[in-house]
Parts: C-alpha cells; sequence; structure tokens
C-alpha cells in the first residue's frame, strides 16, 4: 500500500472497468500523497477522471504537469493531443499528434487519434497516407487499403468508409477485434442510428472501456439529440 504506481493502477481500473470516478479519484490521491511527481499517474488522473466528465481545462493542467516532467513520453504528449481533440481543437491537435510522432514513428494512439481527428475535421484525404504507413493498426491489409482509396476518389468519403467498416465486420469474423463502441462510431458516421445504439448499448453490457468517452467525444455528435443518448449516460454514470 506504500506504492504509488499500485493505486494509480488500481484507479484506472476503476474508471475503465466499474465506472467509479469517486473510488479512483481516492486512489489517485493516495499515490499523489506518496509521490505527487509520478508523470504517468498525473496523466491518467487527467486523461480518466476529468475529460469524460467533459472537465477539459483541468484534464490539461495535469496532462501538462506530467509532461513537464516527461516531455518526451509518446504517451504523454499523445494525451495532449487527445484533450486538445476532444475540446474540438483539431488544428492543435493535429500538430500535438504530429509531434508525438516525431518521438516514436508509428505509435499506434497517436495513429489512430490523428485520424480521428483528420475524419473530424474532414480532411479525409489526408487518412489513407495514415492507414498505408500503419496499415497493422487498422486491420486492413495493404490491397484494402488501395481499394478504399479508389473508392474515395471515385465516390467520395461515405462510399469508402462503408466499405471499410463491410472490410472490417468480415474481418471480425476470422478473429480480429472490432469493438463494439469502434462499430458505433462507424455507423455513427454512416447515419445509421439505430445501429449506433445497438454497438453503444453492447458495450455498455459487456464494459467495454471505450464507453466512457461517449459524453464528449465528437463523434457521437449526431446522437446527442437522441434520449437514448441520455439515458446511456445515465447508465454509465456521467449524467
Amino acid at each position: 500500500d506504500q506504492l504509488a504506481e499500485a493505486h494509480i493502477s488500481q484507479a484506472v481500473v476503476h474508471i475503465i472497468y466499474d465506472w467509479d470516478f469517486k473510488s479512483a479519484k481516492k486512489e489517485f490521491k493516495l499515490a499523489f500523497d506518496l509521490n505527487p511527481n509520478n508523470a504517468m499517474g498525473r496523466l491518467w488522473y487527467g486523461v480518466y477522471c476529468f475529460i469524460p466528465i467533459s472537465r477539459l481545462k483541468e484534464s490539461m493542467g495535469e496532462i501538462k504537469r506530467a509532461h513537464k516532467l516527461d516531455p518526451l513520453s509518446p504517451i504523454i504528449n499523445w494525451g495532449i493531443g487527445y484533450n486538445l481533440y476532444m475540446a474540438r481543437e483539431y488544428d492543435k491537435a493535429i500538430e500535438a499528434f504530429k509531434k508525438t510522432l516525431a518521438i516514436e514513428e508509428n505509435f499506434p494512439p497517436a495513429v489512430y487519434f490523428l485520424s480521428e481527428t483528420y475524419t473530424e475535421n474532414k480532411m479525409y484525404e489526408k487518412i489513407f497516407s495514415l492507414f498505408s504507413k500503419s496499415a497493422s493498426i487498422w486491420g486492413v491489409s495493404g490491397q484494402n487499403i488501395e481499394a478504399l482509396k479508389s473508392i474515395y476518389e471515385k465516390s467520395g468519403y461515405k462510399e469508402a468508409l462503408q466499405k471499410c467498416y463491410d472490410i472490417l465486420i468480415e474481418e471480425s469474423r476470422r478473429g480480429y477485434y472490432f469493438p463494439n463502441t469502434e462499430r458505433a462510431k462507424y455507423c455513427t458516421r454512416l447515419g445509421l442510428k439505430d445501429e449506433a445504439f445497438e454497438w453503444l448499448e453492447k458495450a455498455y453490457e459487456e464494459r467495454e472501456n471505450g464507453i466512457i468517452w461517449l459524453k464528449v467525444d465528437p463523434v457521437y455528435e449526431g446522437l446527442r439529440s437522441d434520449p437514448r443518448f441520455k439515458q446511456l449516460l445515465k447508465k454509465i454514470g456521467l449524467e
């Protein structure tokens, strides 16, 4: 019980699995009493305790404190971009993710959220260069990436997105892990609201950690006016 890292790990479990923010904050406090300068603890405190409930200013304060302690950490630099993405400050988020990739090329969280930022900023043509560079992250073969690029050039973003979704559904039948929350994101962007809610309900039932970002993630903007969205937030404890 004198190990800060153990309290930090326990805090993260409380949030991403138990959805218990009160217990998580208690564990973070115990950790910081033992070591107030634990950089990873400050990062996860900022990311997990504040971003899911839209307290982005407090989140960034903790993440920047972590960055000051460990400025070359890829995951901490990613955290800056992640906060900016959730704040809809897309140009700044892109800059932060690129800085992260300059520290560690193909760092998966930065590649993924750079793609998400390009998508929300409608910079669709930029996504394919990321796909080609880091195909293994997406579960899509190089051949399929070229096919998606061709569809995008001929028919536009939504047609390419639908094809990508179909490919990942098919790959999931062969064992590729395609989380329910990711399926919900595709359906939301495709305008398939009922299917999106079906996947989000499954994510809730299976306690997927991605569900804790539901309140703040910009991808779900098209679902927020639906009563089912508010009901889901209440069940998770985000309202």
